[in-house]
């Protein structure tokens, strides 16, 4: 049995694998109705205590706690305090001793690995190649500065190995004090596609609003956006960083818009030049995947596999023969491969279980319903 706790600063989760397969997985923010909410006692409520009877089965026999542990999904200090501070409480629902727990904690080699993992080890494939679209991932060992943006591995079986990784430094959006990095040095698509979303007037973490206002808008901005995305041959997708300046003069002509209605079009036709730019870069790079890897089946992951519209335009138009997007591609779920990958290196066994449905929550019956809807005193239709 292994506890994986995905998410960092935003989109915290925890879930189980066991008997080989994934048993239990909740997103925190599905429980508090806070969108990005963070409660690390909350969490206890994905698990019923039948969760953890396996567990509480063999501390019964052996008078010992087992050491059953968990596996978390990232490597930066920072993110690891806040997925750590997730654990005593699970620990003491689950009557488990955190010590006893710590003798078995994994990290995985990698961000951009776990999100890898989540995507291709409960896939349907054999084989495929797995391409991880993100913000930002782990920092590169050699210049911290720069953190992983985009991946390509190949999986086969059990096993995931990398194929090639671009790191990216940040755009200068916030603060004039940060050096500008080179157009080479901008690799990150999650970022783009982010400092679009804040440009239309949305939250940083709310590029889904930004992907449904697309078509609402023209293409009036398209052409001079493409200009700062250069694709190359080798795969890269080299990002010009004026492009941040770029945005901020178009937010600039909108605020002096009087007319709404002016307003709301110059509004959704970045939102579309926005989206237009990003299918054409993932495209790319899963056509460059595809090239340089034996396999024709696609698996995806990372915050930017999110986006429906860009994954429809590589199921249509980079021409695999089948695709699998992890539903919690964001990093929530990157719990799901963190323990995935660990049950299988424990047990040596071979994948047999493949996620076909996002419902990984309790059910709950009627009766049950019933007594919460009495407890709450709310009427029933």
């Amino acid at each position: 049995m292994v506890l994986g706790i995905g998410g960092g600063l935003h989109d915290r989760s925890a879930c189980v694998f066991e008997d080989g397969r994934l048993t239990v997985a909740i997103e925190n923010e599905r429980l508090s109705r806070v969108r990005y909410g963070v409660d690390h006692e909350l969490l206890t409520r994905c698990f019923d205590r039948g969760d953890f009877r396996p567990l509480r089965m063999a501390q019964a026999r052996s008078g010992t706690t087992p050491e059953v542990g968990y596996v978390l999904g990232e490597r930066r200090p920072d993110l690891i305090a806040h997925q750590l501070r997730t654990l005593p409480s699970l620990w003491r629902f689950a009557d488990v001793r955190t010590s006893d727990q710590l003798r078995r904690s994994r990290r995985l080699r990698s961000h951009h690995f776990a999100h890898g993992a989540s995507a291709f080890l409960v896939s349907p494939f054999e084989e495929a190649v797995t391409v991880v679209f993100d913000g930002f991932g782990s920092p590169d060992p050699r210049q911290h500065d720069r953190t992983e943006s985009t991946s390509v591995w190949y999986g086969r079986g059990s096993d995931l190995r990398l194929i090639r990784r671009w790191y990216s430094r940040r755009t200068a959006r916030n603060g004039p004090d940060r050096p500008r990095p080179a157009p080479h040095e901008c690799t990150s698509l999650g970022v783009f596609y982010s400092d679009v979303t804040i440009a239309c007037g949305f939250r940083v973490l709310d590029a889904g609003k930004t992907m449904g206002l697309a078509p609402w808008g023209d293409l009036r901005y398209t052409p001079a956006l493409r200009r700062f995305l250069n694709l190359t041959d080798d795969g890269s997708v080299e990002i010009d960083p004026g492009y941040v300046g770029w945005l901020v003069e178009r937010e600039r002509e909108a605020d002096e818009l009087t007319d709404q209605t002016e307003r709301d079009q110059v509004t959704a036709a970045l939102a579309r030049a926005g989206q237009e730019c990003l299918e054409e870069a993932v495209l790319h790079v899963v056509r460059w995947a595809l090239k340089n890897t034996p396999s024709a089946n696609l698996c995806l992951a990372g915050g930017v596999a999110l986006n429906a519209v860009a994954n429809r335009r590589i199921l249509v138009d980079a021409n695999v023969d089948g695709l699998f997007v992890q539903p919690a591609a964001n990093d929530a779920g990157i719990g799901i491969g963190a323990a995935a990958w660990q049950y299988l290196r424990a047990t040596r066994q071979e994948r047999s279980w493949v996620m076909e449905s996002a419902l990984a929550g309790h059910a709950y019956d009627d009766q049950r319903s019933e007594e919460r809807r009495v407890g709450k005193e709310c009427r029933s239709r």
